[in-house]
Formats: C-alpha cells, sequence, structure tokens
C-alpha cells in the first residue's frame, strides 16, 4: 500500500483468501478443491456464513481486475485505486482470519 501499487495488494489480498480456502476445503473434504477462482462458489462449498460471503464477495471480481485490462484497455495498474485496495484488503483479513479459527 506504502507504495502505491494497489493492484499488486488486491491481488496478492485475493489470492491470499483463495489458498487459505482452499487450505480449509481440503481439511474439511479430505480432498482437493475444485480448479477455480470463484471466491463465492468456495465459499458456497464451505457453506460460509453471510458475512464472510459477503466478503468472498467483494473479492471475487480482484482476480480478473488485478490480472487483466478492462474492457476499455485500462491497465490494472490504472484500474485498482487506493480505497479498491483497502477494501480487498480487509476483505482478506477477516477471511483469513475466520479460516485461521477453523483449522
Amino acid at each position: 500500500m506504502a507504495a502505491g501499487q494497489f493492484y499488486a495488494v488486491s491481488w496478492f489480498a485475493q489470492q491470499a483468501a483463495e489458498k487459505a480456502l482452499k487450505a480449509l476445503y481440503l481439511e474439511r473434504n479430505g480432498h482437493l478443491p475444485p480448479r477455480t477462482h470463484d471466491l463465492r462458489f468456495l465459499g458456497a462449498e464451505l457453506q460460509v456464513s453471510s458475512a464472510q460471503a459477503s466478503d468472498l464477495t467483494i473479492l471475487y471480481p480482484t482476480f480478473r481486475a488485478a490480472r487483466y485490462p478492462d474492457d476499455s484497455g485500462s491497465a490494472p495498474v490504472d484500474a485498482i485505486r487506493e480505497p479498491d485496495a483497502t477494501q480487498h484488503l480487509g476483505a482478506a483479513r477477516r477471511t483469513l482470519e475466520w479460516i485461521g479459527t477453523e483449522l
């Protein structure tokens, strides 16, 4: 955040949440999770609470937004602003804190 690389903050926040959800899935189910970046789907599979589902919905579009240019051709480095990154980071932190209590 301090370096102003907001797209990177959002990308890493999404990735941390995704990997943590997949770890919890593996722990609970005893097999690898489906190959997906859809945090909402993973949350549904894990039967998360509505508060956790809300955080996953916030993070869901981040994978695509931080990795690929948008329809106007705007690069992720230009498309993701500080308020977005702050929101994504908060959602990821809450997700990781919850998963930490489950593992």
